[in-house]
């Protein structure tokens, strides 16, 4: 077929040179890390200053319940059944085979599921704006907005289902930099048209419309360079055939059970805070909670970035592939996320009072014990992907229920002795029993290394950054000077880049320092050496 080769061609995954497609192999991975940075910092940027100014404008009370209507209408992205993953596994194993007729059945089918889903998701909108009133104290001249805001947040998520499914796609054809691409316009258009209407009056009612209205828009930007970029492919049909369906379900429906449990962990504390002290309360615990939410996306990019390419060594039975790589990427992403973890963690007072301003001291421990629980997360995220990327992560699904059953059982009982603390203790428990008593030793197991081997290479390299760039942080913020916003920046900058210093050269693997050379190459300017005498001759 000749859009088989085009499609695949773009995607230059089965060069005829195959000593060079590792090469090439390893610049995607590494090209589709640094989109996602791209995109996750732009996102975080335009959040980190949009949030004061949210509360600001609307307050503790109107911003609670802005945020606990989006922590119960998030439950409604849960009818996505776990079909987005399966969308990019599937895709992704297809387009490396050059099989894009499969890769059009598996769109077809899953456009299909997802008009089904839309229709479902305005049944539970309708339920959500009838319960949301009745289960959280909100003061009756807000009553008839919390309807409002939940009708509008249901209609969106109906119709970003079958839109969004086009975003697992170009995830699966390695497309990382247009689905980071859309994001930034989404955030900048959404945070400007926030500021605007918010800051005009506009209230929580514009502020949905607003959000409405971008996410529709970014989702055609996906579709439209689809639909420009590879015209041959059918991206529009809907079909519905059992054998594709029943592929993509035995794969979604574990993927499913991992999404629900994801979205209870993370979706579950607004709603017991609100429900448990009020709603102005959800608002401290909020900013905490974004604290380690920044983390968190911040830290989940390698690992996301390697989802498809674990399909594909699983397609190619490449067991000692997938091990290597697993030991190599879990040291990599923990050498990211330990020093802006840890700068977090000993600056959280200092940073959220530059953030948010006075008033918010209550927030710092939440802060610090949800930074824990994501940290917990990140360390066994890589081997967390790869269970996935060779449907391996079935066990995984059933136990990570437990751990947020657990979660949301602690978070009720020690709220009432604890209050915000409480909640933040009651995700930090479970998860260092799951994430460290569960994913680390199956995992390792799953992909033929030893618990102690992890540990020893992942762990053991980062102590000696670790400790320098601790020393570095507590003299910085111990200097003279004006305690604001642009200086802890400044400080952060500077124990970080203390911290990847000293873990080049005295953590590092072989490739890890090869890969840094080459970025910090791509950085600096282009030097021509100058002309020799043969090249003058010439």
């Amino acid at each position: 077929m000749q859009g088989s080769g085009r499609l695949v061609e773009a995607l230059e995954l089965n060069p005829p040179d195959q000593e060079g497609a590792l090469n090439r192999r390893t610049g995607l991975i590494f090209r589709n890390v640094a989109a996602n940075y791209a995109g996750t910092v732009s996102i975080l940027l335009m959040a980190f200053f949009l949030t004061p100014f949210l509360v600001n404008r609307l307050g503790n009370l109107q911003f609670g319940l802005w945020a606990i209507i989006g922590g119960v209408m998030a439950y409604g992205g849960l009818l996505d059944l776990g079909v987005s993953t399966a969308v990019v596994k599937y895709v992704g194993e297809h387009s490396d085979l050059d099989d894009v007729p499969g890769v059009e059945k598996v769109i077809h089918n899953s456009l299909a599921v997802y008009l089904a889903i839309g229709a479902a998701v305005l049944v539970f909108t309708g339920a959500a704006t009838l319960v949301v009133p009745l289960v959280f104290p909100i003061p009756e001249e807000l009553v008839g907005t919390s309807m409002i805001l939940v009708a509008i947040t249901g209609g969106s998520l109906a119709v970003n289902f079958p839109l969004g499914m086009y975003n697992g796609v170009l995830l699966g054809l390695q497309r990382h930099h247009v689905v980071n691409a859309a994001d930034i316009l989404w955030g900048v258009g959404t945070t400007a048209g926030a500021v605007i209407v918010v800051g005009g009056g506009g209230g929580l009612i514009g502020l949905a419309l607003v959000y409405l209205v971008g996410n529709t828009l970014g989702q055609m930007i996906r579709i439209g360079y689809l639909l420009i970029k590879h015209p041959e492919v059918r991206w529009l049909r809907v079909r519905f055939d059992r054998v594709t369906s029943g592929k993509i379900f035995s794969f979604s429906i574990w993927a499913f059970l991992l999404r629900l449990a994801s979205t209870l962990r993370s979706r579950t504390d607004e709603i017991v805070v609100g429900a448990s002290l009020s709603v102005a309360a959800v608002t401290p615990y909020f900013v905490g909670l974004r604290l380690g939410d920044s983390l968190s996306r911040l830290t989940s990019q390698v690992s996301a970035a390697l989802f498809p390419y674990g399909s594909r060594l699983d397609a190619l039975e490449d067991r000692e592939g997938l091990r290597h790589m697993y030991l190599t990427a879990t040291r990599s992403n923990l050498a990211i996320a330990m020093p802006m973890a840890l700068f977090l963690w000993i600056q959280a007072p200092r940073f959220i009072e530059a953030w948010m301003g006075p008033g918010f001291e209550q927030s710092t421990l939440p802060a610090r014990l949800l930074i824990l629980a994501v940290m917990c997360h990140v360390y066994v995220a890589v081997g967390h992907t790869f269970l996935k990327s060779i449907n391996r992560h079935q066990a995984m699904a059933s136990w990570s229920m437990v751990e947020v059953l657990a979660n949301l059982a602690l978070s009720l009982i020690l709220v009432r002795f604890y209050g915000l603390a409480g909640v933040a203790a009651g995700t930090l428990i479970p998860a260092l029993a799951y994430n460290l008593g569960f994913v680390l030793p199956h995992a390792s197991s799953r992909l033929g290394a030893r618990v102690l081997t992890v540990v020893r290479q992942s762990v053991v390299p980062q102590v000696p950054a670790l400790t320098v760039s601790a020393v570095v942080m507590l003299v910085a913020a111990n200097l003279p000077g004006d305690p604001g916003l642009f200086r802890l920046i400044g400080e952060a900058a500077a124990a970080g880049l203390t911290y990847w210093a000293v873990y080049y050269f005295l953590g590092a693997g072989p490739e890890e320092r090869a890969l840094a050379r080459r970025v910090v190459g791509g950085l600096m300017p282009d030097r021509k050496a100058p002309p020799t005498q043969d090249d003058r001759a010439q």
